[in-house]
């Protein structure tokens, strides 16, 4: 790997681990916490703009707050955590998540020793972010405005932190990417096993672009779908030797599952943006061609068999 591309991604997961996960706890001293982490990992402590367009997009701006002696500001023992259906209040668990701080120490630790590189460690962090903190995905970014959890603000952060140009602004774009026409692709179904084939190869086929701005950018960069968890993403990680360990806490998503929509929302470098769209095209042209190609096989080979009969080649190839 370049130097180039090293001091990437270990600006990345600065960017990715630039708050703790318990933020909210001690806004005063969270900083504090957050340094720590990065000196046990030796990466740099900078913050840019990445974290102020993130908060930005985050949470919509509160009034008076022009400097930091007007903001207006909510400290953790005015908080309450309640059941979302009971209502009642949940005593003990501040308490409980404060303490897996170190639990969290423990991982970041474990990771770091079994991926060699930073850009593992990268994806092997992004991964488990929310597991590294039991309750992580709930705890809020801001005690102000809390309809966001840490977990989104440190995403959207670290996918902007790729997006900074060589004058340290943020110049990051949207793109969209998406496949089709679904109505006429499910309408063809004439079995359950059609309609999940037809799911499924729309899902195959998104992800080849999804994982090509994942691989390059992070694939925090994808706004939407949510990709943790995702069987396809585990596979291409593992595949690429980094160590994910087995610290995420949901059922294991079965890999036959067409668990992608037909379209995907990222945030990419503008400069960069028409570039990466071609790419994401020629992504999924080159796996459906492969498809093709596979299946073009199989069926010569029944024809050869004589399991089928009266195949068209000339009528397949017209098609793909």
């Amino acid at each position: 790997m370049t130097d180039q591309k090293e001091e990437f991604w270990k600006s990345k997961l600065s960017a990715l681990l630039h708050d703790p996960l318990t933020k909210a706890f001690d806004i005063q001293k969270h900083d504090n916490l957050a340094d720590k982490i990065k000196d046990f990992l030796d990466i740099p402590k900078d913050r840019g703009e990445e974290d102020h367009v993130a908060s930005a997009m985050d949470r919509f701006p509160l009034p008076f707050e022009q400097n930091r002696e007007k903001q207006i500001k909510v400290s953790w023992e005015e908080t309450r955590l309640v059941h979302p259906f009971s209502g009642k209040e949940l005593s003990g668990l501040k308490e409980k998540l404060f303490n897996d701080i170190e639990k969290a120490k423990g991982i970041l630790e474990n990771l770091k020793n079994k991926n060699n590189d930073y850009e593992k460690l990268y994806h092997a962090v992004w991964w488990n972010l929310p597991w590294l903190v039991d309750g992580a995905q709930f705890l809020p970014a801001d005690t102000r405005v809390s309809n966001h959890s840490i977990v989104d603000h440190l995403d959207i952060t670290a996918a902007l932190k790729g997006c900074i140009n060589n004058n340290g602004k943020v110049e990051a774009s949207l793109i969209a990417v998406s496949i089709g026409p679904v109505q006429e692709l499910i309408a063809q179904a004439r079995k359950t096993k059609d309609l999940w084939a037809g799911s499924y190869l729309l899902s195959y086929l998104i992800y080849s672009a999804i994982e090509k701005i994942g691989l390059e950018y992070g694939f925090d960069s994808i706004i939407y779908p949510y990709l943790r968890g995702i069987p396809f993403v585990k596979e291409t990680l593992e595949k690429k030797s980094i160590y994910l360990g087995t610290y995420y806490k949901l059922p294991t998503m079965s890999s036959k599952v067409a668990s992608l929509p037909n379209i995907f929302v990222a945030v990419v470098p503008t400069g960069e943006a028409d570039d990466v769209i071609e790419k994401c095209k020629q992504a999924i042209n080159e796996r459906w061609q492969k498809l093709s190609e596979n299946a073009k096989k199989e069926i010569m080979n029944r024809v050869r068999s004589r399991e089928v009969e009266d195949f068209k080649e000339e009528v397949f190839d017209k098609q793909t």
